[in-house]
Parts: structure tokens; C-alpha cells; sequence
């Protein structure tokens, strides 16, 4: 058997190294995607306790991009640091982005009814002048428009 046939037949480009070349790339030649380990960009932690929230229900449609790999690295970087995928978190970005053009209100304070009523309840009732603000208001101004 020569130094360029393995055990098994197939050729060894190393120079004897063992190592079978498989004819897909010629050796030093290999592509930067299968000489680096893939980024692991799942998240670490969940988020849900089994029930699923309306963020989490089946996507059915489909949205893709291109992106320079300067950009890509930028939000894989940031998506790592949310514990999110990168598709998770290109979604959450493109609707907070819509939920803004679109004029909608991102925020939601929950509170009990009771504490809502006592909110309604104290933005109805007439305010009660503060001392210090109504001499304030009446003083000299330091600055005036021209």
C-alpha cells in the first residue's frame, strides 16, 4: 500500500497524515464555513413556564434579508447578549420598529382594577394649588424671550 492510500482505500492528501480527502475542496482550500465551528445562537434560558404567550405561536410566513457580515456579526453579537436566536431577535426588532410607524402603543402597565379606579378616580378630582410652586409661578423670571 503507498503513503497516499489510507486503510481503506481512499486517498490522503496530507501526506500520509491519515486523514481521507474526500474530493470536495482541494486541501488549504477549504471554505472559512467548514474551517470554523458554527456560532451557537440558541438561547440559554426560557423564558415561558409551558404556556405559550402570543409571541410564541407557529410562524407560518417566511421573511429573509441580506445583510453585510460586518451586520450580521453585529446582531448575532446582540442576540447572544437578549439569551435570544437571531431570528427572534430580528423579529422583536422588526416589530417594535412597526409597532412605532404604525403609531401603536408598544407599552401595557397591568394593574389590578381597584388600583385602576383609584388612578381614574385621582386624575378627576380638581388639583390642589402647592404653596411653594403658586410663589414660584408669581416670582420675577431669571430668563424671557425676546
Amino acid at each position: 500500500m503507498s503513503s497516499n492510500t489510507s486503510a481503506r482505500g481512499a486517498s490522503t492528501s496530507r501526506g500520509g497524515m491519515g486523514a481521507p480527502f474526500c474530493g470536495l475542496f482541494s486541501p488549504g482550500r477549504v471554505p472559512a464555513v467548514y474551517r470554523y465551528p458554527p456560532l451557537q445562537l440558541r438561547p440559554k434560558y426560557r423564558y415561558s413556564a409551558g404556556m405559550k404567550t402570543e409571541d410564541q405561536t407557529e410562524a407560518l410566513e417566511r421573511i429573509e434579508t441580506r445583510v453585510s457580515p460586518a451586520d450580521r456579526a453585529r446582531i448575532g453579537a446582540a442576540a447572544v447578549a437578549r439569551h435570544e436566536s437571531v431570528a427572534r431577535f430580528v423579529q422583536r426588532a422588526a416589530l417594535k420598529e412597526a409597532d412605532d410607524v404604525l403609531g401603536r402603543e408598544v407599552d401595557v402597565t397591568r394593574m389590578p382594577v381597584d388600583q385602576f379606579e383609584d388612578l381614574l378616580a385621582a386624575l378627576d378630582r380638581p388639583a390642589e394649588p402647592i404653596p411653594e410652586i403658586v410663589q414660584l409661578a408669581a416670582s420675577d423670571r431669571a430668563f424671557s424671550r425676546r
